[in-house]
């Protein structure tokens, strides 16, 4: 089975934020090697999909939903 390089990237993103926690876009881009633009436009389908919860401002952040 081929999974997209976008669906590797939301993968590694997902299993960070179950390891972590939460965390921004720029510290799960360190961890996971995912590229931080790249990371940002995942974030909006996965809200969409109701995977994660998004936070802005000083504090924010992603979370699992």
């Amino acid at each position: 089975m081929h999974i997209a390089r976008a669906g590797q990237y939301a993968i590694r993103a997902l299993l960070d934020l179950a390891a972590t926690g939460g965390g921004t876009v720029t510290g799960i881009a360190e961890r996971t090697g995912v590229p931080a633009p790249f990371l940002q436009q995942l974030v909006s389908p996965l809200k969409r999909a109701g995977l994660v919860t998004a936070k802005r401002g000083p504090g924010g952040g992603i979370v699992l939903t």
